[in-house]
């Protein structure tokens, strides 16, 4: 059994040292290629970087063009109110001229009426025959 465990202990022994073997070796050729892993890297980031700042201004662009689909709408509220206050006002100031045509004509009429009125009196009072 002592032979097993002395067998196995060799086997891990011989792992580890041939694992930190090339642990050192890995360790020199990590050191010889670093700079083209921070070039690389640094060329990987810039993209993730470009493509999010790409698609930050697609949303920032969505976001004013919505905007801008808001305000339009309501511009065209306030046009669409205001050509509407504007034919109102047109309405009412043809309902103002007529109303006061018909105030003149009115005022006419009364006026005949009060003059006829008055020219009976006066003729009744002098006596004189109106028809």
């Amino acid at each position: 059994m002592g032979n097993w465990i002395e067998e196995t202990f060799e086997v891990l022994w011989n792992w580890f040292t041939k694992t930190m073997v090339q642990s050192i070796a890995s360790v020199d050729v990590l050191l010889a290629i670093f700079p083209l892993i921070l070039f690389v890297a640094s060329r990987i980031l810039s993209a993730i970087n470009s493509q999010y700042l790409k698609r930050l201004e697609e949303e920032e662009i969505k976001i004013i063009q919505k905007q801008i689909e808001e305000q339009d709408k309501q511009i065209q509220e306030i046009i669409v109110e205001r050509v509407t206050l504007i034919q109102k006002n047109k309405e009412l100031q043809r309902d103002i001229k007529a109303r006061k045509e018909e105030n003149a004509r009115l005022k006419s009429k009364l006026q005949a009426h009060v003059l006829e009125k008055c020219a009976r009196e006066i003729s009744i009072r002098l006596g004189v025959g109106v028809d």
